[in-house]
């Protein structure tokens, strides 16, 4: 008996709306030897990469990075390798442009001080972001 009740309740979480889990839709380009770049519709949860990161919001909610003991919210991130990241995409579309250990740049990404998180004015990148919302 005790099992048909444990079955029932497994039986309504499979049923249930939120129970289904969806994977986001996007796509990835590969640059060899580069890096990558990847779009999602959103993503929420922990990060850890070798790689050193530019994230993007592609759309109006700001993005949402936690580091260490810090959160901030903004558009447009960089972020050092090997920094253990709470990212939270608001719902919205973004990028995110992973630099491999082979490329050069990727030097400069291990100088980010702090919880490994360099907040970087939008504005300034205005017709880059515009190319990669295209």
């Amino acid at each position: 008996m005790a099992s048909k009740a444990g079955g029932k309740a497994a039986d309504r979480r499979a049923a249930s709306p939120g129970s289904a889990r969806r994977e986001p839709e996007g796509h990835i380009r590969m640059y060899s030897g580069e890096g990558c770049l990847l779009t999602l519709c959103s993503f929420r949860g922990p990060i850890l990469r070798h790689n050193a990161q530019v994230l993007i919001a592609l759309g109006e909610p700001p993005l949402v990075l936690g580091a260490g003991r810090s959160t901030g919210a903004g558009g447009l991130a960089a972020v050092r390798p090997f920094t253990e990241l709470r990212f939270d995409g608001n719902g919205g579309p973004f990028a995110c442009i992973d630099i491999l250990p082979t490329h050069p740049a990727w030097r400069v990404f291990q100088q980010i001080a702090g919880d490994g998180v360099m907040w970087l004015p939008p504005e300034r990148y205005g017709a880059w972001i515009r190319r990669l919302r295209e």
